[in-house]
């Protein structure tokens, strides 16, 4: 038996979308449904705390293990921490960050 949930599709540099999926398929399947709906490519990735999910592993998750507490679901690509900054909110409400960290100055340290 189905178990439908509206999800919150977050995509890194892209806007979110609410979409109704069933958090018991496995995310190769998620994945394909993404596709059709055009919300996801072959080169994107699941993100869990944000971490690319491997790909050789999809068919073993269930989408409900991997959603945030909002029903957050996160993919994208990670972006190089010098050209593109990006923030995600983990699972257990800690705000990871790639960007450059501030010294005790308050002056973010230099980058190439």
């Amino acid at each position: 038996m189905a178990n439908w949930k509206l999800i919150i599709i977050k995509k890194t540099g892209s806007d979110s979308k609410a979409v109704s999926m069933d958090i018991d398929l496995k995310l190769d399947k998620i994945r394909e449904k993404l596709k059709n709906k055009h919300l996801m490519t072959d080169t994107d990735n699941f993100l869990f705390n944000n971490s690319p999910f491997d790909k050789g592993d999809e068919g073993n998750m269930d989408l409900k293990a991997v959603l945030g507490e909002k029903n957050e679901l996160f993919i994208g690509q990670l972006a190089s921490p010098k050209k593109n900054p990006i923030s995600i909110p983990s699972t257990d409400g800690v705000k990871i960050s790639n960007k450059p960290p501030i010294d005790p100055s308050g002056q973010r340290e230099p980058t190439d």
